[in-house]
């Protein structure tokens, strides 16, 4: 599934059953607005734009650019 953010795309991976945590989350930033810093659920992961192993649930993502604009969305896994 894609959900589309300003600037950046989001490519999520559903865990493959209930329980699992086998899912992803995949961010793709348009380079010419970088670098970039993802946050997930709060956490600060810096330039790492991939997540995994995650499990089902609801997860909140914050893209900031390098000029330090920032958008959020949600996933749900």
């Amino acid at each position: 599934q894609y959900v589309n953010v300003p600037q950046a795309e989001v490519l999520a991976e559903d865990p493959n059953c209930a329980g699992d945590i086998n899912g992803s989350i995949e961010l793709n930033a348009d380079p010419a607005n970088g670098p970039y810093n993802f946050e997930l659920n709060g956490q600060d992961y810096g330039t790492q734009n991939y997540f995994a192993p995650l499990a089902p649930g609801i997860y909140e993502i914050v893209v900031t650019d390098g000029q330090g604009c920032s958008w959020t969305t949600q996933v749900t896994l």
